[in-house]
């Protein structure tokens, strides 16, 4: 185990280096916007394609329907977890909005942190949305005010 000396310390303090922290909440909503645009098309595809292909065969292709929820939470999944695994370490909206996302001390994503990382965010969004970036929205600008 590695004494407390020769670990590194944390590549950003908030409180020595405030500027670097300045509108990332702002600039985090709009990058889960991105990221959910772009989750969201192929799947818009793909259910327009279900739908058509169930008129097409006069309502035998609607059975792959079924698939399309476990399909839709495997999408986002591997979406998340290779583009945090990336060399940028960011989403596709993270990278648009200048946001990159690193363990403690710099670290980097491992395959299992990615997918753990992008399973939780996603449960966390789906349960505390939008309240959570409701609240962090608000604060910031109550802080900002006052």
């Amino acid at each position: 185990m590695a004494s407390r000396s020769t670990l590194r310390p944390h590549a950003y303090d908030p409180a020595t280096n405030p500027e670097l922290f300045e509108g990332v909440l702002t600039r985090r909503v709009v990058a889960f916007i991105i990221d959910l645009i772009i989750i969201a098309i192929p799947l818009l595809a793909a259910s327009m394609f279900i739908f058509v292909f169930g008129i097409v065969t006069f309502g035998i292709g609607w059975r792959c329907s079924g698939c399309f929820p476990p399909a839709s939470v495997i999408w986002a999944l591997a979406l998340y977890g290779l583009t945090l695994g990336s060399p940028c370490v960011a989403t596709i909206g993270m990278r648009a909005m200048d946001i990159d996302a690193h363990l403690v001390r710099r670290a980097r994503y491992f395959m299992a942190r990615r997918r753990s990382t992008a399973v939780v965010y996603w449960i966390s969004v789906s349960v505390l949305t939008p309240f959570i970036v409701l609240v962090g929205i608000f604060k910031t600008h109550a802080a900002a005010s006052a």
